[in-house]
């Protein structure tokens, strides 16, 4: 290192927020103050180094070892962004780096190095220049740290994010979320404008039951309740009314999501209108089936390709002396009739 000596000792808050390097002239200042000052430098975990005007490496401290893998042996006397230029940061970069640093300005931002493994790391760091008591450039400090991992993070968090606006804006079904304590609306996607028939602007601030959109409010009481007691609720039926005032048959799924502190629902409703409407009329259907078949008088079956019973009416039934048609079921003519008169109906 150059004969000069660190005036001004890091700041917990940052470590590190100037520095300014005197000639010989500091012997008022007492040892305990350098060694502190030293031993902070020494222990801190940012990889801090110290260069002279051309940007030639004087000084690394540990930090600088344990991030990039080189030690003092390595760098000392070599340029800074020779070592750790990764080639992913332009000239036109540094450029700017330098011209800003010159003009003994602190440069702060995020930059990709390169370790002494050959890996690409992310860091976040300032460079500082080191003035002496007439303000000329004796140097320059950087102070960095990695954080590649939180790059990292950040963008899958941003990937998850775009993978959930997508699902969200795209789901055939309605999505909405709601406040928790009174259903206000805080966002809604296409599915749920075309199942309630209301505009985004028409829900957004507004609570579900100022929109009227529950049928039976009840529904909307024993939803919340199962919500705040599991934390969530599979294919919940419950009634809606479209904006028209016409009232559509939903199955919901929903569970609670922090949003700022604040507990809210995630809501995905499936419209089972038109399923339930043909479900209740294939019920009707059999019904009348079922009514007709008890009470005809007429011997009415159904047989498979091996002839089989699949079905037999009342009336069938009592003639074979069964007290249920099911006991049919399964059975043919060879279990009621002869061998000769079966094989005949069964041949027919």
């Amino acid at each position: 290192m150059p004969n000069r000596v660190i005036l001004h000792p890091f700041r917990a808050y940052n470590y590190l927020s100037s520095m300014t390097i005197f000639s010989t002239g500091i012997m008022d200042k007492t040892k305990d103050e350098l060694i502190k000052l030293l031993s902070a430098v020494e222990s801190s975990d940012e990889a801090i180094f110290i260069t002279d005007p051309e940007g030639i490496i004087t000084y690394i401290n540990p930090g600088f070892t344990s991030l990039y893998g080189f030690t003092s042996e390595e760098v000392i006397g070599k340029c800074t962004p020779r070592i750790l230029k990764s080639g992913t940061i332009s000239s036109e970069n540094y450029k700017h780096f330098w011209e800003k640093i010159l003009k003994k300005e602190v440069v702060k931002g995020e930059l990709e190095n390169r370790t002494k493994k050959g890996e690409i790391i992310t860091i976040e760091g300032s460079a500082n220049p080191i003035l002496d008591e007439n303000g000329n450039i004796l140097g320059f400090i950087g102070i960095q740290h990695d954080i590649t991992e939180k790059k990292r993070l950040e963008v899958t968090l941003k990937q998850s994010e775009e993978l959930f606006r997508k699902s969200f804006l795209t789901s055939p079904d309605s999505v909405n979320i709601n406040r928790l304590s009174d259903g206000m609306y805080v966002s809604v996607n296409e599915g749920f404008k075309k199942m309630v028939g209301f505009s985004e602007e028409e829900v957004i601030g507004k609570t579900s039951i100022e929109l009227n959109i529950w049928a039976d409010p009840d529904n909307r009481k024993k939803l919340v309740a199962k919500l705040q007691k599991d934390g969530k609720i599979e294919n919940y039926e419950a009634l809606f009314r479209h904006k028209d005032g016409r009232i559509i048959i939903g199955l919901m799924s929903a569970s609670i999501i922090d949003i700022n502190g604040v507990p809210h629902s995630l809501n995905i409703t499936k419209d089972i209108t038109s399923r339930k409407q043909i479900e209740e009329a294939l019920s009707r259907e059999q019904f009348l089936v079922n009514a007709l078949m008890n009470n005809i008088p007429d011997h009415v079956y159904f047989k498979d390709l091996e002839s089989r019973f699949i079905r037999i009416n009342k009336s069938h039934a009592e003639s074979f002396g069964l007290k249920d048609p099911s006991e049919a079921i399964g059975k043919s003519d060879f279990d009621f009739f002869s061998k000769e008169h079966a094989k005949q109906a069964f041949n027919d």
